[in-house]
């Protein structure tokens, strides 16, 4: 990758031992002067969609945009988030959150892409068989091009409790 991202997008979790990523993806974002997206990965339920859809809004309209301001977050329910969104914009960087409906590496990669981003920040203990490698480039099986053009930051995370 020649150039600064414009956007990056960080894996993370509530647990406490992935407060490492959240960290190194603000710092990523401050040091490129891009935005940060922080994918909440735990917001995925079997049971639920974690935004409501667009059966609730009142025009039939899609209520919430692909990045949600900490407001939107607090609105979904997810105040922990939300206040990790404001930290990061107190700091001065530009800041949205996203609400996965699913865990999985491929719905990230989608998400990911999709926002443009140029940088994703995940953990090292993602379990996906062979995620790292494709977040890298490789492609999948099945795949015919994989996307090499984007840098991944591995962050080391603490052990379980």
């Amino acid at each position: 990758m020649n150039s600064m991202p414009t956007v990056v997008v960080a894996y993370i979790r509530e647990d406490e031992r992935y407060a490492p990523v959240t960290l190194a993806a603000i710092e990523a974002a401050r040091s490129a002067g891009a935005q940060l997206i922080l994918y909440d990965a735990d917001s995925a339920s079997r049971m639920s969609e974690p935004l409501p859809g667009t059966w609730s809004a009142d025009n039939g309209e899609r209520p919430f945009g692909d990045r949600l301001t900490p407001e939107e977050i607090e609105s979904a329910g997810r105040h922990e988030l939300a206040e990790q969104v404001r930290a990061a914009r107190t700091s001065g960087i530009d800041t949205f959150g996203w609400l996965a409906s699913t865990r999985g590496a491929s719905d990230f990669l989608d998400y990911a892409d999709a926002q443009g981003a140029g940088l994703l920040v995940v953990p090292d203990d993602m379990q996906d068989e062979g995620l790292l490698a494709r977040l890298r480039g490789a492609p999948a099986p099945g795949e015919i091009e994989g996307k090499a053009d984007r840098a991944v930051l591995t962050v080391p995370v603490g052990e379980p409790v």
